[in-house]
């Protein structure tokens, strides 16, 4: 899980646009799976990642459990056969990364989210995971960023915010009228509490 006041802020906030979610998905220790959800593999620490389209948004609220969706192809239906197999996919782990295509040689710049498969459902087109956390991850602070264009900090000018100007209004995106950059300026990226999808479908926003 990534707190606030973590290593993680910086990393996130050196990400550069090239941004692609790495999905590793592991049983009892061992990997299963690497996927790079683009368009081409992806050799990252080590390993190559599959390439593969596919979805993955969370959704945090101080007053629900926090939860995932991971969304996989299926056309060539290889994820029928898995799922039918010898492996037991309930509470396998899945890691989910977010890495710098421009700068894979930097090992610390990357996210990383840890999630635990719940269920699924598998058509024709894709498998979707639901995934949530481990219970006993529980008890840590929840995700510093959320994989979202809008800021979750509310209300406007509140404690997380910290925005003290004179603006009366905040349209809770980075950019554009009311937004972030406008508050705060140079700063903005370090303030905002998302993490603005990048120029992909292949990198959704908040379920």
């Amino acid at each position: 899980m990534r707190d606030p006041a973590s290593p993680w802020t910086s990393a996130i906030d050196s990400l550069a646009e090239r941004a692609c979610i790495l999905v590793e998905i592991q049983k009892g220790g061992t990997t299963l799976h690497r996927f790079a959800l683009h368009d081409a593999d992806v050799t990252w620490n080590s390993a190559t990642w599959s390439a593969t389209s596919g979805e993955f948004g969370q959704r945090v609220a101080a007053t629900e459990i926090p939860a995932a969706m991971l969304k996989l192809d299926n056309v060539d239906k290889a994820w029928n056969a898995r799922l039918s197999g010898s492996t037991d996919y309930r509470r396998t782990k899945v890691i989910v990364r977010v890495v710098d295509l421009d700068t894979l040689e930097s090992a610390s710049n990357v996210i990383s989210d840890y999630w635990w498969v719940q269920r699924w459902a598998v058509d024709a087109q894709s498998v979707a995971f639901s995934m949530s956390l481990q219970v006993g991850l529980l008890a840590k602070r929840l995700p510093g960023r959320t994989y979202s264009d809008n800021c979750p900090w509310k209300p406007f000018k509140g404690t997380l915010c910290g925005y003290t100007g004179t603006d009366s209004e905040c349209s809770f995106l980075l950019e554009g009228k009311h937004g972030c950059r406008e508050h705060f300026g140079a700063t903005a990226d370090k303030r905002f509490g998302g993490f603005p999808n990048r120029p992909s479908r292949l990198v959704v926003g908040v379920h």
